[in-house]
């Protein structure tokens, strides 16, 4: 199921990653009681025995928040 959020979800963006596929889920989580509720981003992945969770505090959305760092972090670890 991880996988098909890379091949048909929010984290398409980590399909170009080389070497093994990438699965991965998104999140946002809302909080506080402002109108809109803050929200931190979050993603978790794996990539072959590699697994990986970047939370960004206050950061908006998962997928374009905490999924570029992600994918800068898988690429460089080759």
């Amino acid at each position: 199921m991880m996988r098909a959020v890379v091949t048909s979800g929010h984290a398409g963006f980590l399909s170009t990653v080389p070497g093994a596929p990438v699965g991965a889920k998104t999140g946002t989580a809302e909080y506080g009681k402002e109108t809109p509720p803050k929200t931190h981003a979050w993603i978790v992945a794996v990539h072959g025995d590699l697994a990986v969770a970047v939370f960004v505090e206050e950061g908006g959305l998962g997928a374009t928040t905490s999924g570029p760092l992600l994918k800068q972090f898988l690429t460089a670890a080759g």
